[in-house]
């Protein structure tokens, strides 16, 4: 398992920096500098992720349609649980 993530990293490394490099030389386009297009390109798929997730994921365990009736229960309780003793603090 270890074997598989360091080889996932060092292949990361690998394609991302011709990647970056080749968006470094759009510099100028759109009136923008290069290291401006890197920093919009590589942050977009983060904020559509984090928009997607806001839409997507339940705001609670009860509206998980995807969890057991007990396990909605337990997580329920659980939630109540931690947020008393929050309060207590």
């Amino acid at each position: 398992a270890y074997a598989v993530i360091e080889s996932g990293i060092t292949l990361s490394h690998t394609i991302a920096g011709p990647l970056a490099a080749s968006i470094l030389s759009l510099d100028g386009l759109g009136g923008l500098q290069g290291w401006q297009w890197l920093f919009f390109l590589e942050g977009l798929p983060s904020v559509l992720l984090a928009l997607a997730m806001w839409r997507l994921l339940p705001n609670s365990p009860a509206q998980a349609t995807f969890l057991t009736p007990a396990e909605q229960k337990h997580l329920t309780r659980r939630l109540a649980t931690s947020q008393s003793c929050a309060e207590l603090s």
